[in-house]
């Protein structure tokens, strides 16, 4: 997280095994120049040290300003372009209308056309048919403190869901992912058969009142336990948690592109489709796949919460 350009290479977040960068501009962009201007000093910013082949940004972007990018594209190395791929809106703020995204992928690592084609046809299928089911009963938990056991089980648990992703699974890993998060579990007989992490941060607008961000993530659910709705409760009991105490905080996840019940899940619990990350992250769960994933790097579509729904 960065507060102006001149930050950005001390301040990115690089993964070398992932081969990608991300990071986010905290200060306000309030024109469409600026915005272009941002832009610019990113697509120039020194990183060719860096061997990556993903770059992700997002950007705090005032009212009115064209965060679609309908102008010229900005130019990444490599034959990329920084593309514009989603929006989330901030309600009710002075100076803040939204958080836009912006990445750019080495065309060598993106995914194929019928890929993207494919996925955009599961995600209208499955949110033609959500999963409205009743999760009353599930009883969950927030996990603190965690001790070594839940460690040990949440390592098992993740290792059995997947094959690839942005980190090895283990006893340190899993502590650093779980402290100073919001952590939900479901258990069974003692052990933990489901989790959700919210990770929480706070953007510190200036001169303007301070934004709390929430992102839903490293959602796994024992494949024993599969279709009891595990799932749903967590991000129901996660919502929840997060309204009461912060009523108009914004809260983000990222879903699997090729994953149909997760987007079943996100109608159910009032989120709505912000965009879509092609090629975003190293990541694979082989028989957790509606459709089949092209290559280990996966797309993810990114969904966001409406806190005030229509009815």
């Amino acid at each position: 997280m960065f507060g102006s350009p001149e930050e950005v290479p001390n301040g990115a977040l690089f993964d070398e095994t992932n081969a990608r960068l991300k990071g986010t501009f905290t200060i306000p962009v309030l024109s469409d120049r600026d915005l272009n201007d941002r832009l610019q000093e990113v697509s120039q910013t020194t990183w060719s040290d860096l061997r990556a082949d993903r770059i992700t940004v997002k950007f705090l972007v005032g009212p009115g300003v064209d965060y679609r990018l309908h102008g010229e594209k900005v130019a990444w190395r490599r034959n990329a372009a920084i593309e514009f791929e989603g929006f989330v809106p901030v309600n009710g703020h002075p100076t803040v209308a939204g958080i836009a995204y912006y990445g750019a992928v080495d065309p060598r690592r993106m995914p194929p056309v019928d890929t993207e084609i494919s996925e955009r046809n599961l995600h209208r299928q499955a949110l033609a048919n959500p999963s409205w089911r009743d999760t009353s009963h599930v009883r969950c938990e927030v996990l603190t403190p965690i001790g070594n056991q839940d460690v040990c089980g949440l390592v098992d648990l993740y290792n059995q869901r997947f094959d690839r992703y942005l980190v090895r699974f283990t006893h340190e890993t899993v502590r650093f992912m779980v402290g100073g998060s919001l952590t939900m579990v479901i258990r069974e007989t003692g052990k933990i058969v489901s989790v959700a992490i919210a990770e929480r941060v706070v953007f510190a607008v200036p001169g303007a009142a301070s934004i709390s961000f929430y992102e839903i993530s490293d959602v796994a659910t024992d494949t024993a336990c599969g279709g009891r709705g595990y799932a749903l409760a967590l991000y129901r009991a996660l919502i929840g948690r997060i309204r009461r105490e912060e009523p108009n905080a914004v809260v983000t996840t990222e879903i699997r592109a090729c994953w149909a019940p997760l987007y079943r899940i996100m109608v159910a619990s009032g989120f709505v489709e912000g965009g879509y990350l092609p090629a975003h992250c190293l990541i694979r769960s082989v028989g957790a796949e509606t459709i089949h994933q092209a290559g280990d790097f996966g797309d993810l579509a990114l969904f966001f919460h409406n806190p005030n729904p229509v009815t």
